[in-house]
Order: structure tokens, then sequence, then C-alpha cells
């Protein structure tokens, strides 16, 4: 009784492909793959989506590169002309160099001038861009509508063919009970499955009831058989004609997309190709008047003769006698007050600014002194000598009291390279000397700790009057004092050249 409905024939897919004369090869692989997949023509849209955002990022590049182009170009013209104007204002007349100075502008105005061309051609294909882009998105809408329909026809086919496939099982379930219970005629065998039929009745009621489930069965079988015709057909001319020629037509959509785009990009690269060139000419051409070629006709040597020609003409003739000296006549008294300029008493930068030396000239001389024959004599230094007083120095050294002796080094480095330039080059020297010394301790016998013993109040200074009169704790104090007097001087000698950075000779 049930029987399958034979599929009508129709066009295949292939069929349509070779009619359809604008398809390619590749166009027809593409439309095969996608009729033959879930999403195919979702898949198509998006893609058609995807370009028509390129091409709007290629509208919205060019439009800013015009703006740029003629802000550029606007402003080389404006600054090539005010430019000119200010020349012309401040030269009366042209020289070799006015000349080519005034075409030399002349040429960055014309390259202003095309600039702002370049920029108009740039926003007539940004314009063409997005003229392309409405379009599109006109057309894959249409595209888009028509294929939902379509898409919607088979659906709703389907529907009804799966509607009126459970209808006909349902009624057929009813007439295959109906025959049971005939047959059975004993409730007590009945399936349990309920529904129209009751226990009890007589055989001529369930003879009219297998008839009536039976005519409804057949009916429902027809309808059946006539929805799975229609709805295999709406879905044969969906898959073979309505969906490859929806996704035939939006893929026509995307490639004239994706032409436009690159038509459009191949048209920008040739204006600002041509845009180049003319700059180039504009820059150097076969006519001289290039930049270069300007630039050559430049001639120095005329414009000077020219000019000093015309000045020789104007102006008056130098006198070119030596002027004669004229001593200051200074009075007999003011000579008489005049002394000799001091050297001990006087502060170490008042004396450089005054001497014009760092290092005070007394100390280099006694330095070179004992460099020069007393380097080597047992006991250098451990008689006292003249105290000198350099009360900053001391006053920083009494803060940098650092037991550990890497951070004391640091902290000498740091309050020594403070120290005013005067004091700070006249004790480099001095430790200089001493290191000198103390080199030569194989002879001298002064050792780095003999020498900070006899140098640690001497260069630090120390208030050593009424010393018998002091009180022990005082006593104890100034010996403490002492004791780091001779710490820093001997921790400045055993890293002079970390301290100092002297330059080897």
């Amino acid at each position: 009784m049930l029987s399958s409905a034979s599929p009508t024939s129709a066009t295949s897919v292939e069929d349509i492909f070779v009619k359809t004369s604008e398809s390619t090869d590749a166009d027809n692989q593409v439309i095969s793959k996608l009729t033959n997949v879930d999403g195919g023509f979702q898949c198509l849209l998006d893609k058609v989506k995807l370009d028509m955002q390129a091409a709007k990022d290629v509208a919205f590049f060019l439009k800013k590169r015009a703006i740029i182009e003629e802000e550029y170009g606007k402003q080389m013209i404006k600054l090539a002309q005010s430019m000119t104007e200010s020349y012309d204002k401040g030269h009366s007349k042209s020289s070799s160099y006015g000349t080519v100075w005034t075409q030399f502008l002349k040429v960055h105005e014309t390259i202003g001038d095309q600039r702002v061309k370049f920029s108009g051609d740039i926003a007539e294909i940004a314009d063409d861009v997005q003229i392309m882009c409405k379009d599109t998105e006109k057309s894959r809408k249409q595209v888009k509508e028509l294929g939902i329909r379509h898409e919607r026809n088979r659906l709703d086919a389907e529907n009804s063919l799966e509607k009126s496939k459970q209808k006909y099982d349902m009624l057929s379930e009813d007439w295959e009970r109906a025959i049971l219970a005939r047959n059975n005629n004993d409730s007590d065998h009945l399936p349990k499955k309920g529904g129209l039929f009751k226990s009890n009745k007589t055989p001529a009621q369930l003879k009219r009831q297998v008839d009536e489930s039976c005519t409804k069965a057949n009916q429902a079988q027809t309808t059946y058989k006539n929805q799975l015709i229609t709805a295999n057909a709406t879905r044969q001319e969906y898959y073979q004609t309505q969906l490859p020629s929806d996704l035939i037509t939006l893929k026509s959509v995307d490639d004239e997309c994706c032409t436009a785009i690159r038509y459009q990009l191949a048209r920008y690269a040739y204006i600002f190709e041509e845009s180049i060139t003319r700059d180039g000419l504009a820059l150097d051409n076969d006519e001289g008047q290039g930049l270069r070629s300007l630039t050559e006709k430049i001639d120095y040597q005329a414009d000077v003769a020219e000019l000093v020609e015309e000045f020789s003409g104007k102006a008056n003739s130098v006198k070119k006698e030596d002027i004669p000296y004229k001593e200051y006549p200074m009075s007999a008294t003011a000579l008489n007050v005049l002394k000799p300029n001091p050297v001990f008493g006087v502060d170490l930068t008042r004396l450089m600014q005054r001497d014009g030396q760092e290092v005070p000239a007394v100390v280099i001389k006694c330095a070179e002194a004992v460099e020069a024959s007393g380097l080597k004599t047992v006991g250098l230094y451990r008689l006292s000598g003249t105290s000198t007083q350099i009360q900053r120095l001391k006053s920083a050294f009494d803060r940098a009291r650092i037991e550990n002796d890497r951070m004391r080094v640091l902290g000498l480095h740091t309050i020594i390279n403070d120290l005013p330039d005067a004091h700070y080059a006249t004790l480099k020297y001095i430790m200089c000397h001493l290191d000198k010394v103390q080199q030569q301790q194989e002879f001298n016998k002064m050792t780095t700790a003999n020498l900070s013993t006899i140098f640690g109040m001497t260069l630090m200074g120390g208030d050593q009057s009424n010393q018998s009169s002091v009180s022990s704790q005082q006593e104890n104090q100034r010996l403490a004092d002492t004791h780091w007097h001779v710490k820093v001087v001997q921790t400045i000698l055993e890293n002079y050249r970390l301290i100092f950075e002297p330059d080897e000779e």
C-alpha cells in the first residue's frame, strides 16, 4: 500500500553551469561546492560583506590621503608665495642668486599646485569606491532577500510534508488497531494504546470502525504522497535551480566588488606614479628650470663683485695709519700704595679667580721641590709643617664617619666632588704628590699610614690652643676627631685613583 514517490526529472546543477556563458570553470567549482554544503549561501553572503568592508577601508584611506595631499599642496603654495613676496620687498635690485631663488620658489609653487590636483584625483577615486559600496550593498540585500524567500519555500514544503506524514502515521495506526480489535473481539487482549476505541462493541460496530479507519488512512496516504511529490519537486528546484542561481548572482555581485576595488587601487597607483613623475620633472627637466639646474646658475663671485662695485662708488675712503698707544698717567701716591699680591691666608676660590689657576703656585712649587730631590729622604714629612685650614672640607669629612670601607670610599668620592673647584684641584694635587711619596716608601719609609698620621690634622685642621685647660671628655673627643681625620686621609690615599680618577700619563 505504501510506495515511495519517484523523483521527478530536473535539470542538473552542472547543466545550469554549462548554460551560464559568463561563468568560468573556477566559478563553477565554487558554486558547486557551496551548493553541496549546508550554509553555503550564508558563506558567500559573509564573503560579500567582508569585501564591502574592504572597499569602505579603501575609500576611507583615499579620503584621508586626499585631505593630507590637499593640505600639503596648499601649504607649499602659501610658503612659496610668501617667501617670494618677502624677497621682493627686501631686494630692490636682482642678482643671479635672487633670480634663481625666485625661480626656485616657483618650482615649489608648481609642486604645490600638482599636489592639489593629485588630491582631487584621489578624492574622485574615493567617491567612486563609495558609490560602488552602496551599489554592492543594495545588490547583496536583494539577492539575500531572494535567497531567503527560496529557502523559506523549501522549508515550508518540508514542514508540510512532515505534518502530512505524521497525520498519515497516526491514522494508519488507528486503522491497524481497528483491524486487531475486530479480529480479536476481546478487549482484554487489545493493545493498551487508548484512543477512539472502546471495549464491548458489536461486530457491526467493529466492522464500521475498520471501514472508517481505512478510508481516513487512505485519504491521509494520498495527501502524504502528493505532499511528498510537492516537497521533492520544491527541493529539486531549490537545490538544482534556485540556490545555484542565487549563488551565481551573489558571486557576480562579489566579483564586481572585488574587481572594482582592484581597478580603483590600480587607478590610484597610476595617478600616484603620474604625480611623482610630474614632481620629478618640476625638480629637474631638459629646459634647465629644475632645482638642480637653477642652483648651478648662481654666480656668487659676480654677485659680490657687483655689490662691492656699487658700494665702493658711494662709500668714503678709510684711514689705515696705526693708532698710537696712550698710557694712563697714574699718580705717585697710587703707585706707592700698590703691594705684591698676598698668597697665605687667602681663600682658595678667591686665589684661583685672582691668579687664574686652580692649584696655588706655592703648593705646586713645594711639591715639585720635594718630588725633585726629597722623595727618597728617610722620615720625609715627619716634622711638623705649616697648618692649612680647610674648614669646609673638615666639616664635610666629619659627616662622613662611615665604618664600612666601601661605603666610606663612595661617601668621600661624593663629598670631594662637591668641593669648589679651587679646593678640589688643590686637594687632588696634594694627594697626587703624597701618592708619589708613598710609592717610594721603600726608600723614605713613609707608608700610607705614616703620611695619614702626619697630614690628618694638617689637612683637616683642628683647635690646638689651650690643650692644658681642656677636660678629659673634651680631650677624648679631640682624640676621636684626630683618629677620624687620619682615617679619612688614609682612605683617600689608599683609594686615590678611584676617588679622583686621574688621567694616566
